[in-house]
């Protein structure tokens, strides 16, 4: 549901014989204005039978018509939605039970090919009701509570009274929301104003039961009550004396949670020491590691050094052998002859005997390091048995503060258990003495079955949001005292400056009743609660008369219009009276739609008749 609304247009009323009259209006601030007797009312009057409402005259007619009015019996009513100017025209006869309906502009409803739709004003079925409701954002079923057995379902004229609001309803001796003292209609009405101001229905409200079904339910709420205290009796009997948990023994709790405190800190500390025991560990294994990798391959390098000694010592025996044969040796094998020049040139023998040293220096520089790589590695192991050795310790320490802090949080946690026990049993008894006193409102309430009328208890969601858009009205337009504007739900009315609204003269109920109905409408568009985009008040200001020693700048009636002026900017606002701005102060508050009723211009709402 969204507040959607819709804004008047235009409101014709035609006949045969005589002329159409026709009153436009703006989407902002109208003001019909204009002396007494020049037929003003008349268009509330006609506004309201368009709406559905029943306003018969003593004659019988429907709507109550003027002298003036004589020969028209068909009424229109051009609207629009707000939010996007839809056009709608409403045509209902007088004395008519049926209200037509097209969307179209005035000027085409006479159009045969535009079909129009027929609503009821009297009958649920295809009522005229639920088509208002919808134009104002009620989509779906709403239901509002009647009395404390029945609810009923919304309609536009539960709604309709404070959207057009009467001279008689603006300065009435009654709550502006409840106007009636009969109980069924406080009871819609205060449901009503709790759904414009909250968004809620009563759709979830459960009727009462008639009394014997009342009575009934009483008696098992008594006895299931009853059960339940029992229950909580055997458990406070369970608990026992709880004397011994003192609350008030704060140096005991505290001794031990600063012990605590020490403790927790010194085994963190060794939590410490051991990771960065740890660390160091993983890290000498690492090199312990590489070390032994190292080690290893210089081991192998230095085998091969010795083979290498080797094979070079078993080429100079052979050199020395070849230089021995002489120049007549022959292979064995092939039968060729050996040439012994070519083993025994110059500096074969020397580069031989060289690189045989080179690799026995070689030699005998691994063999240095793996005797210091040999030693690196037997300092890494003895360090890493030394760590292991203070983690050992380590963890005997730790084990030995843990018990201790487990000890000390027994002790704290028993302690707790001490003091819960004592809570659980204030709870329990404090539970008891309240269900004992629900025992007693029910027995109490079973006597008061059908002795008197159930009362409408949800209350309004007026608060300070509400009251403070109310104030800041009738403060900006200074209307008595308004320095706190709160809201009164045991009479349903406001207060004012700690004055009761309603004891107030006419005219300041009139003003205020003004401010209390467009407050309403502007909480609704702010809160997106469906209700109305158009707000029309018969006499305002008519009755309320400034203090004659003020310039006409700071009376109440210039504030006022000045206000409607600046600010009636997201609804229709249409206000019938006998007073308005000079012409002077109409060309500066230019936002205000003005229609005049006077002898030298439009008369009233119907054009007037030529004398015969």
């Amino acid at each position: 549901m969204k507040n959607n609304g819709f804004y008047i247009t235009a409101l014709i009323a035609t006949g045969k014989g005589v002329p159409d009259s026709r009153i436009d209006f703006e989407k902002r601030c109208n003001l019909i204005f204009g002396k007494s007797e020049t037929g003003k009312t008349h268009v509330l009057h006609l506004i309201e039978f368009l709406l559905g409402k029943k306003n018969r005259s003593k004659d019988g007619t429907n709507p109550q018509m003027v002298p003036e009015g004589k020969g028209y019996d068909c009424f229109y009513l051009e609207i629009a939605k707000y939010e996007n100017d839809e056009p709608y025209t409403i045509q209902r006869k007088l004395n008519s039970k049926s209200v037509y309906v097209k969307p179209v502009k005035y000027t085409s409803f006479s159009d045969p090919e535009i079909r129009s739709d027929e609503y009821s004003t009297v009958s649920k079925k295809n009522a005229y009701s639920d088509f208002l409701l919808r134009l104002i954002g009620y989509d779906n079923k709403v239901e509002v509570k009647k009395s404390a057995t029945d609810k009923a379902q919304l309609s536009f004229s539960t709604i309709r009274h404070l959207i057009l609001a009467s001279e008689n309803r603006v300065i009435a001796e009654t709550p502006i929301f409840n106007p009636t003292s009969q109980f069924a209609e406080a009871t819609r009405e205060k449901s009503l104003i709790y759904l414009l101001t909250s968004g809620e229905d009563d759709s979830n409200f459960e009727p009462e039961d008639k009394k014997d079904t009342q009575r009934a339910k009483i008696h098992g709420k008594m006895e299931l009550l009853n059960d339940v205290i029992k229950q909580k009796e055997e458990l406070i009997f369970k608990i026992g004396d709880v004397n011994y948990a003192d609350f008030t023994d704060e140096a005991f709790v505290k001794q031990y949670k600063t012990e605590l405190a020490k403790t927790d800190s010194t085994l963190n500390d060794l939590y410490q020491k051991r990771n960065e025991l740890e660390k160091r560990r993983s890290k000498l294994m690492s090199k312990q590691m590489f070390v032994e990798a190292f080690l290893s391959r210089i081991k192998l390098l230095n085998q091969h050094y010795t083979l290498d000694i080797e094979r070079y010592d078993f080429l100079y025996q052979g050199h020395q052998i070849f230089e021995a044969l002489g120049d007549n040796a022959i292979c064995p094998l092939c039968k060729s002859h050996l040439d012994p020049k070519h083993f025994t040139e110059a500096g074969f023998a020397e580069s031989l005997k060289a690189e045989y040293e080179a690799i026995l220096q070689r030699k005998a520089e691994s063999e240095q390091l793996i005797t210091v790589k040999e030693e690196e590695l037997s300092n890494l192991k003895l360090e890493i048995d030394k760590i292991h050795s203070e983690k050992l310790s380590l963890f005997e320490e730790i084990k030995t503060i843990e018990i201790q802090i487990g000890n000390i949080r027994s002790i704290l946690e028993r302690y707790q258990a001490n003091i819960e026990s004592k809570t659980r049993l204030t709870d329990l008894q404090e539970e008891t003495q309240r269900l004992r006193a629900d025992y007693k409102r029910l027995a109490d309430e079973l006597k008061k079955v059908g002795q008197v009328a159930s009362r409408y208890i949800r209350e309004t969601n007026i608060k300070d949001e509400f009251c403070d858009l109310l104030q800041k009205k009738l403060a900006g337009w200074e209307v008595g005292d308004s320095q706190t504007v709160v809201f009164d739900e045991q009479t349903f009315d406001f207060i004012l400056g700690g004055k009761p609204r309603l004891s107030c003269g006419k005219g300041t109920r009139g003003v205020t009743c003004t401010a209390i109905l467009m407050t309403l409408v502007e909480y609704c568009i702010l809160h997106d609660i469906p209700f109305t985009r158009t707000l029309i008040i018969d006499s305002p200001i008519t009755a309320h008369f400034s203090d004659v020693s003020l310039k006409p700048e700071e009376t109440t009636q210039n504030k006022f219009f000045r206000y409607c002026n600046d600010n009636i900017k997201n609804y229709q606002l249409i206000i019938i009276d006998n007073k308005s701005p000079n012409e002077e102060e109409r060309e500066i508050l230019s936002n205000i739609h003005y229609i005049e009723f006077s002898e030298s211009g439009r008369p009233g709402f119907y054009p007037a008749k030529p004398i015969m």
